[in-house]
């Protein structure tokens, strides 16, 4: 590599093409070099990819990447191939040869990133792997997973110290997450047994955002009206369940509106698909369950609608948050009833421990019944400071 190249900014512009840094990026990059272990809260669309990609690229070794879903992990994987570097995931989907071929190859050094579950890292032979090679830099992605306080809960992510601690030598570590209230930091900060980390927590603001909220009388009809008014621009439609996604897929090509569909009951093969051809830019408009979108770097979704209302506000501003990455006014429009309500509580009420859950859904709910300025709303839930009602929101009357 030229001198150049051998910098951050340097990397970021010959794999990346990006010119200048985004706020908050280069000191995250510039700790994470110095040895220093982070804790990053960037909002969804902030470049939280780039502050762990661009260090792991100046390292020696490779770069082991902690990710909460598969599909998520072969997003980021083949995002990373098609820039011409060297990736690769494992999974529990993979045939044994696969798997094996996989952590030989980076083993002998052929990736700079390989990305895996956090179960997992509890697999001996991934252990032994591990333990033969280990990784320069460990990436914790989706960290709020960690904390029973948070909106998506994996007790796998609670092991991960411990697989730390089986490794020769403690490697570079930071956790990186969009979404987390105070409470949540702190949570990741002691059960990840992060070592005096440099906390930077950057933009929950996202003033080109348009935020609304609607209690349709028929949300269908309410929806086929925002769709064709928004009709020629990008979008993602969230639902909650698969057979939502099915009947608003079918709702809008009866209307002669083109959408694809994403869903957990839909093929590997037709999942990627659809997720590949909306980052490229050959879909428009899809209409998906809370899984689809991660990873996926398209700037110029133009509008995000929630035909159902989901159990969280972090949960939600994290979809919402797909909207507008390239910085030009985007719509976000959230339905909402007290069906939604009481259907998130009864699957709430099934679980071993519901009552965690419930106090976000009844957030989620205060949220919706608001009649202040919600921008100012979802900045108070996150911590951080406001200054009066922002007047571009639904609620502000802009």
């Amino acid at each position: 590599m030229e001198k150049r190249e051998q910098t951050p900014a340097g990397v970021l512009q010959r794999w990346f093409g990006y010119g200048a840094f985004r706020t908050g990026q280069e000191g995250i990059i510039g700790a994470i070099l110095a040895g220093r272990e982070v804790l990053a809260i960037l909002p969804t669309g902030g470049g939280k990819s780039v502050c762990f990609q661009v260090p792991a690229l100046l390292l020696p070794g490779y770069t082991l990447v902690i990710s909460p879903l598969i599909s998520l992990m072969q997003d980021q994987v083949a995002n990373l191939r098609a820039r011409g570097i060297a990736a690769a995931h494992v999974d529990s989907l993979m045939g044994r040869y696969t798997y094996h071929k996989a952590l030989y190859d980076a083993g002998q050094r052929q990736f700079k990133f390989l990305y895996t579950s956090p179960e997992r890292l509890q697999n001996r032979d991934f252990q032994h792997f591990a333990r033969r090679n280990p990784p320069s830099f460990d990436v914790v992605d989706e960290a709020h997973c960690v904390s029973q306080w948070g909106h998506d809960f994996r007790p796998g992510y609670l092991r991960i110290p411990e697989f730390l601690d089986l490794l020769p030598a403690r490697p570079r570590y930071a956790a990186f997450t969009a979404t987390a209230t105070p409470h949540v930091r702190q949570d990741m900060i002691r059960h990840l047994a992060l070592r005096n980390p440099l906390v930077q927590v950057h933009g929950f603001d996202r003033p080109n955002l348009f935020l609304a909220k609607r209690h349709p009388g028929n949300r269908d009809r309410a929806l086929l009206d925002e769709v064709e008014r928004l009709e020629g621009r990008c979008g993602i439609i969230y639902c909650a369940t698969h057979r939502a996604v099915e009947h608003v897929t079918d709702l809008l090509h009866r209307r002669g509106l083109s959408a694809a569909r994403y869903h957990a009951g839909l093929s590997v093969a037709e999942r990627r698909d659809t997720g590949q051809r909306f980052a490229a830019g050959d879909i428009d408009m899809v209409a998906a369950t809370s899984a689809f979108g991660m990873g996926i770097d398209r700037g110029d979704v133009s509008f995000v609608l929630h035909y159902n209302m989901p159990a969280s506000l972090e949960e939600y501003y994290q979809e919402a948050g797909r909207a507008g990455r390239n910085g030009e006014e985007a719509r976000c429009l959230l339905f909402y009833s007290e069906e939604d309500r009481a259907v998130n509580a009864r699957l709430l009420r099934s679980q071993p421990r519901p009552e965690h859950g419930l106090r976000l859904l009844d957030s989620m709910w205060r949220y919706c019944r608001w009649d202040g300025c919600l921008r100012n709303f979802l900045l108070q839930y996150f911590g951080e400071e406001t200054a009066g009602p922002c007047g571009h929101c639904g609620n502000c009357g802009s």
